[in-house]
């Protein structure tokens, strides 16, 4: 056997890992880094979110056309839960948006159970698909 082809049937297996890993296509995720689901916390509530193989931008100025792919911001919401994909998510009702890129926030929140529900929202606050999480906090008094 030659050298080439020794050489190749060694990378072989090197070659089909990257095209396996490349082809399970990596989807976009969101969580919040703080504060973990189940935590006790105090109010206000500092809260960190993370986004995965998505970018976080802000909401670009003026009439808004078009959505730029692969970016969206962080949409926020206090007792509510996750909306279904492709639903514009409301200003002012329940919902508080981060259409400045804002990756960190802090709430005032009474003492209790409560559920925080992350969304990222596209550039004209349509609700992205997988990319909702709730957690829940209690806010000690």
């Amino acid at each position: 056997m030659n050298v080439t082809r020794h050489l190749a049937l060694l990378a072989l297996p090197v070659v089909l890992a990257g095209v396996v890993a490349c082809s399970s296509g990596s989807k976009p995720g969101i969580s919040f880094a703080e504060p973990k689901d189940g935590a006790t916390v105090k109010s206000p509530v500092h809260m960190k979110f993370a986004a995965e193989n998505i970018t976080i931008s802000p909401v670009p100025a003026g009439d808004i056309t078009t959505v730029r792919p692969g970016m969206g911001h962080y949409h926020l919401a206090i007792d509510t839960e996750c909306m279904a994909t492709g639903v514009a998510i409301p200003k002012g009702v329940n919902w508080i948006h981060y259409g400045k890129g804002d990756t960190e926030a802090d709430t005032q929140l009474t003492p209790g159970s409560h559920k925080l529900t992350l969304a990222i929202g596209d550039d004209k606050h349509m609700t992205m698909e997988g990319l909702c999480k709730t957690i829940t906090v209690n806010v000690a008094p």
